[in-house]
Order: structure tokens, then sequence, then C-alpha cells
């Protein structure tokens, strides 16, 4: 079984620990798979090994810009951290790679909102709120 499935697996579980030994052994096996680095990262999240995390969000975007989950996921984390502004930029590039991720405009909202940002919170609340109606 290919490591990145067998953590998948794991994560379903809740096995993490069996998670993070498979991602570190396919990312042995390829170094350069920017989704193993997301997974792991997610993984890591998972387990409140929050800053391990971000480091794997960004090295997944290192290895993929254009990777919108990975934006998404780091903005998430930096909001759990308390780090807003950093935060928002993440979920910037997540809306501005993916325009059509309602969440990431709902998190945006979210975000925002907790650095006073109402009107532009507001915005995104409704771009997400509009997302969701077209489905």
């Amino acid at each position: 079984m290919h490591g990145t499935s067998k953590a998948m697996l794991s994560i379903s579980k809740a096995e993490h620990d069996d998670a993070m030994q498979a991602y570190n052994e396919a990312i042995k096996l390829d170094p350069k798979n920017a989704y193993t680095w997301n997974n792991k990262g997610y993984s890591l999240s998972e387990k409140g090994e929050y800053d391990a995390a971000i480091t794997a969000y960004v090295e997944a975007i290192r290895l993929d810009p254009t990777f919108e989950e990975a934006w998404f996921n780091k903005g998430d984390i930096l909001n759990r951290l308390g780090k807003y502004a950093e935060a928002v930029r993440a979920l910037e590039k997540a809306t501005e790679l993916d325009p059509e991720d309602a969440a990431a405009w709902n998190k945006k909202g979210d975000t925002l909102n907790l650095l006073g940002c109402t009107a532009e919170a507001n915005a995104a609340f409704d771009k997400a709120k509009e997302l969701k109606n077209k489905d």
C-alpha cells in the first residue's frame, strides 16, 4: 500500500501516529509531493501540533504555490493560533486560487471579524452564502 493511502486510512481511524509514520515514509519516497505534505499537516493539526502543521503546509505551498487546500489549511491553523493577520493573507490566497470555495470565504470572514474588519467580513460571508446557494 502506498504510504499516503495508508495514512489516509489511518486518519479515518484516528490513528494519527500510524498516519504520521506513513506520511514520513511517503515523503522519503517522494519528497516533492505537495499533497503528502498537506495531509501530514492535517494529521499534525489533528494532534494539536500546530507549529509542525504550519511547517508542513508551508512545504506543500513551496512545492505547489497553486495548491488552494494547503493555503486554506495554513490559514485555518494560523486562525486557531490567533495569528489573524497572517491567517487572512493565507485565506486571501486560497480564495484567489479557488474563488468558488465557500468554506474559504467563510473562514476568511470569521478571521476578518476577529480582526474587527466588519465590512470586509460581511462581504466574505455574503460571498460564502452566495456560493452555498449555488449548490
